[in-house]
């Protein structure tokens, strides 16, 4: 089975490293970093769906309150 781990982590107010892997059964198939910037009052969430739609497609769309 293949799944898709996701991490955000917030640098500072303008920074975001978010790192998708793909796992499949227990073997790391891919792992991207993006090191994203986004305006203070950006979701830091919302800027990682933005950049990577695909590591998001496999929940059902659910809006967070933030980071």
């Amino acid at each position: 089975m293949t799944m898709i781990e996701k991490t955000i982590d917030l640098v500072d107010d303008e920074h975001v490293l978010f790192t998708v892997t793909v796992v499949e059964g227990e073997r790391i198939r891919s792992r991207r970093e993006y090191h994203l910037a986004k305006f203070a009052h950006q979701d830091a969430e919302e800027v990682c769906r933005q950049a990577c739609p695909e590591a998001f497609a496999q929940e059902p769309s659910v809006q967070s309150g933030g980071m």
